[in-house]
């Protein structure tokens, strides 16, 4: 997202000046996110381009064993110009998936992320023993996770839903929404409903979710033997 320009140097050594000044060419996004674009745009197939763009950025966080944990619109940045292209921001609730005690303790942490897209089973981490019932089983955080958190960003997009519409997705608000897509019967929807599976390990991961048919060429190709199931 960033390029680094040195006047003289690199960032070892400053060459033959005292001082060396350091230029950071970025990009310029807009509108400000994912969401005010969704709220000013109708939608159409960039909407198709955009979320797989979002879905391979979260699938690289994944390879890298980071679970992001914040997946929301408002943490994807847009650049319009000259060809739409969003990126993934915030990773201050990010960890990584790993078996040690602190890394445990944090993957229970329900205290992370945005309520709006949480799934059922951090949400069951919030209710008391009286409240907890078979949907909704307490578990972790996991990759799982964050698919279900994409499915509500793509939710949102592709029907121009809004956080105030759908403050937490109870078991009530997952129906409905169940109800929505199920209703569409789109590859989006289809692929959304595959998303917001209420158990986590029935959800489909973002690797095969990349694997879709119905997806355009992304913006940098993939070699043949990467999309291989093995």
């Amino acid at each position: 997202m960033v390029e680094v320009f040195y006047s003289d140097g690199n960032e070892d050594t400053m060459g033959g000046k005292k001082y060396n000044d350091v230029m950071l060419i970025l990009d310029v996004y807009e509108p400000t996110d994912l969401g005010a674009f969704v709220a000013s745009q109708t939608p159409g197939p960039y909407f198709t381009t955009l979320f797989h763009q979002g879905a391979q950025a979260v699938k690289f966080l994944h390879d890298c064993s980071i679970i992001h944990r914040d997946l929301k619109l408002a943490n994807f940045l847009v650049r319009i110009r000259p060809k739409p292209h969003i990126y993934l921001t915030d990773f201050g609730h990010s960890i990584l998936l790993k078996d040690t005690r602190s890394n445990v303790k944090a993957r229970e942490d329900h205290q992370k992320g945005t309520i709006s897209y949480l799934p059922p089973e951090i949400l069951a981490l919030k209710a008391t023993e009286a409240q907890k019932g078979s949907w909704d089983r307490p578990g972790a955080w996991d990759f799982a996770s964050d698919v279900f958190a994409y499915g509500i960003v793509g939710f949102k997009m592709f029907y121009k839903e809004s956080d105030k519409d759908w403050p937490m997705i109870d078991r009530r608000a997952h129906e409905a929404l169940t109800v929505v897509l199920k209703k569409d019967a789109t590859d989006i929807s289809d692929l959304l409903l595959e998303m917001v599976v209420s158990d986590p390990v029935e959800r489909i991961t973002m690797r095969d979710l990349l694997l879709k048919s119905f997806w355009p060429e992304p913006v940098t190709p993939l070699r043949s033997y990467k999309r291989k199931v093995f």
